[in-house]
């Protein structure tokens, strides 16, 4: 049976284009075929059903997956010290300290994003130089600068296809002169056009982007928290953003905290929302994109850890950061366990990573 998936308007799902019969495939023969995909088809094949996207981030799923295909997948950190250092952190293994570092550039360079399929986007300190690269091969190649006369806000970055090689690269920026929240300037490097384009100003009346951790993408959208208690997104095919609001119940949050960090459960939006007088914490899911419509995941009581989780590595387990630590917590059982660093790091240097060793270019 041959299965073509094709985009639609609903960025929740994808048409099936099937030769002969329909897409079903029975769990066991369905599990072992997906086990045995790229990153790039596994990602399409995701949006194919709810099922098929569910088995596909099953801890045995993607531990099996991992294997099979050669994947490291875990966290890409930069830690502060006197000098730049870039670590491997992954569940229920220390610390790795070189076997991801950024030491086939030509100059030293710090992390300004991560992408999905493993790129890393840098800029060396002093000549301010722009790189893409792959540290599972080691592979890198140097990008236009984009208008280094604006302050760096935020960056991301994503893969639209692996054969060939095409990405993009958002960077928000402001200028020196104007003070925070007024004017952000956005900026695209598409690699297929090999070049920078600048968007029309946003002008941000009153909102400022809150979080420094990574952004999340989901729906073909990055997703910033705000201080006016909205999520900025923008969307990376028609290049345009949006605020999108908060589920109705979150406006009352006499027995919650404020704090609703932006995580991805089982490839799609949703917010982590602790409350304040008792150890409960739940997960928001952005059930339907193109509707805006949320949906309560799971709710967890007893959680050990007062810490913000930063990440969910599996939909079952929350990654917290202590310190120098990351806490990998087992929301099923409530058990933990800590893979232990040498050097301080924040969540702003706390990368979500997947990669193949398949050659970049």
């Amino acid at each position: 049976m041959e299965i073509t998936c094709r985009e639609t308007k609903d960025k929740d799902s994808v048409e099936i284009v099937e030769s002969q019969h329909c897409p079903y495939l029975p769990q066991d023969p369905m599990f072992e075929i997906l086990t045995r995909v790229s990153l790039e088809t596994l990602e399409r094949c995701r949006l194919v059903s709810k099922e098929w996207n569910h088995v596909t981030y099953e801890p045995s799923f993607m531990k099996l997956y991992c294997k099979r295909n050669g994947i490291l997948s875990g966290f890409f950190i930069q830690c502060l010290g006197l000098k730049l250092y870039t670590a491997f952190a992954s569940q229920g293994n220390p610390f790795q300290d070189s076997s991801l570092s950024l030491g086939m550039l030509p100059l030293l360079a710090t992390v300004l994003t991560v992408s999905n399929q493993g790129l890393v986007y840098c800029e060396s300190l002093r000549s301010r130089f722009h790189y893409v690269c792959k540290p599972t091969t080691g592979e890198w190649l140097k990008i236009p600068n984009p208008k280094t006369r604006f302050t760096t806000y935020r960056n991301a970055m994503v893969v639209l296809q692996s054969r060939p090689l095409r990405y993009k690269i958002v960077r928000l920026s402001e200028p020196r002169d104007a003070s925070r929240g007024c004017t952000i300037i956005c900026e695209i490097f598409d690699s297929e056009k090999g070049a920078w384009k600048r968007l029309e100003n946003i002008k941000s009346s009153g909102f400022v982007l809150l979080s420094e951790a990574p952004p999340v993408f989901a729906s073909g959208a990055f997703h910033w928290f705000t201080f006016s208690q909205q999520i900025f997104a923008f969307d990376i095919n028609s290049e345009k953003w949006e605020l999108i609001d908060l589920p109705e119940n979150f406006t009352d949050e006499t027995t919650f905290y404020l704090k609703k960090p932006l995580v991805q459960y089982e490839g799609k939006l949703a917010l982590v929302r602790y409350a304040m007088d008792v150890d409960k914490v739940e997960i928001w899911v952005m059930e339907n994109y193109s509707r805006r419509t949320w949906k309560l995941a799971r709710e967890i009581v007893n959680i050990a850890y007062e810490d913000t989780i930063v990440h969910l590595y599996r939909s079952d387990v929350a990654v917290v950061i202590n310190y120098k630590d990351l806490v990998w917590y087992d929301l099923n059982n409530g058990t933990s366990t800590t893979t232990k660093g040498s050097r301080i790091f924040f969540s702003r240097n706390v990368y979500p990573f997947e990669s193949d060793y398949e050659p970049m270019l």
